[in-house]
């Protein structure tokens, strides 16, 4: 009886399987149309979000820009405290955190990928960015990598003729001797 119960139970798990993949092989997959847009941030702050009760926000202006930050350049970051910059357009160096890098400027921080920067022991004055990994653009003066070109084509040749061996010229080999084609051996 057991055997029964067990069997059936293996075909319901192989029918449940077969109707599973062709449901998900045949259904109607229902795409983006190729003219869409995504919705404008414009529509979030419309009359929506008054009737239900928000507040109007003000835009937040973008904070001036430090004098000094076009000076340095952040090519990267080691992890415990190390950032890698070059100044003024010289060759990069690496600077731990709490070093002045020039007269009044200090690295104040660094995380995973920026930079802070002010006088040594005060505020942070302004702080450098590194690109996102997966974004098109390197980092500012890092050199792209030279771009993959395909090995050339190997050629094959023909191997060398192999020599004939003299032995078997004039008949067939049999257990180290040779026999003429009438059947008679050879002397």
């Amino acid at each position: 009886m057991f055997t029964r119960w067990a069997g059936f139970c293996v075909w319901a798990l192989v029918a449940a399987s077969a109707v599973s993949w062709t449901l998900r092989i045949f259904a109607d997959v229902r795409r983006v149309p190729a003219g869409a847009q995504a919705p404008l941030a414009v529509a979030a702050n419309g009359p929506m979000t008054r009737l239900f009760g928000a507040a109007p926000v003000a835009p937040v202006a973008a904070a001036p820009e430090h004098p000094e930050r076009d000076r340095f350049q952040l090519l990267g970051v080691i992890a415990p405290g190390f950032a890698i910059l070059a100044v003024d357009g010289q060759l990069p160096r690496t600077w731990r955190v709490g070093s002045t890098i020039t007269g009044d400027t200090a690295l104040l921080a660094v995380s995973r990928r920026a930079a802070d920067f002010g006088p040594p022991g005060g505020a942070g004055l302004f702080s450098l960015q590194l690109p996102e990994p997966g974004s098109s653009g390197t980092a500012a003066g890092a050199v792209a990598p030279p771009p993959v070109t395909a090995p050339p084509p190997v050629t094959m040749q023909a191997p060398a003729p192999v020599p004939d061996n003299p032995q078997r010229r004039n008949g067939r080999r049999h257990a180290g001797r040779v026999e003429r084609e009438d059947g008679n051996p050879q002397p």
